[in-house]
């Protein structure tokens, strides 16, 4: 018989032995199945969550490469506004003093000549509050009255009632001038005005002026409308 060759085969004892230990391999076989069934379970769940914290974090460095790309966009797309902003302003301005009134040089030095034969003389300039080009233009005839040696501080920006200086206007005392005393300073000054197309034809006149001083008015740019009524004023042809 070839099961004779098996080992304990004619033997009762040996092949009780040889029963219980081949039952044990199998309920360590099937143990041994059902733990690696768990632990491939366990273990396919775990890959799972690694593979899905993967997909996560790629994700999130993909949307955060997203949100930097668009917030260095928007900083550009700022920065784009803010100088555009700029040469706006820039510009806004350029264009200003374009308009703004201004003493050519031949005027400047024709002024200079005309008044240096005053030296001393006290002038106040001023002009409109929150007028920026007529305070430019009052600043330009303040460096012409100080190179002709004239006693001139600086411009004074006042805020009138009603209404406003319009162009140029020379001021003296009202009582000198009513008198008959206009300073000679004054009068030369309104001529070489008139000659160099800066002015009108008129000295005007106003009790607060001091004695003896005059009172350079740089008003609102003269326009082909009806001019603004010059309040306290009184002229002298």
């Amino acid at each position: 018989m070839p099961m004779t060759i098996l080992p304990g085969w004619d033997s009762l004892e040996s092949t009780a032995n040889w029963y219980w230990g081949f039952h044990l391999a199998a309920l360590v076989f099937v143990f041994l199945l059902a733990l690696s069934e768990v632990l491939a379970f366990v273990y396919g769940g775990r890959a799972d969550t690694l593979r899905a914290m993967a997909d996560s974090a790629r994700a999130e460095k993909q949307q955060k490469e997203i949100d930097e790309a668009k917030a260095f966009h928007a900083a550009q797309v700022e920065e784009m506004k803010k100088e555009t902003e700029r040469a706006g302003r820039k510009l806004g301005a350029f264009q200003r003093q374009a308009t703004d009134r201004q003493l050519s040089p031949a005027q400047e030095n024709a002024l200079i000549q005309a008044l240096s034969a005053f030296p001393g003389q006290k002038i106040t300039v001023v002009c409109i509050a929150n007028d920026p080009e007529g305070c430019r233009f009052a600043e330009a005839f303040k460096s012409v009255f100080v190179a002709s040696g004239w006693n001139c501080e600086g411009v004074n920006q006042v805020a009138y009632t009603g209404g406003h200086p319009v162009g140029i206007e020379a001021t003296v005392n009202q009582a000198e001038a009513q008198a008959g005393r206009i300073p000679r300073a004054a009068d030369r000054l309104l001529r070489a005005l008139i000659i160099l197309g800066l002015s009108g034809q008129e000295i005007f006149v106003h009790p607060a002026v001091p004695a003896g001083q005059i009172e350079f008015r740089v008003g609102r740019p003269p326009t082909k409308t009806a001019p603004e009524r010059k309040q306290g004023l009184t002229s002298i042809q």
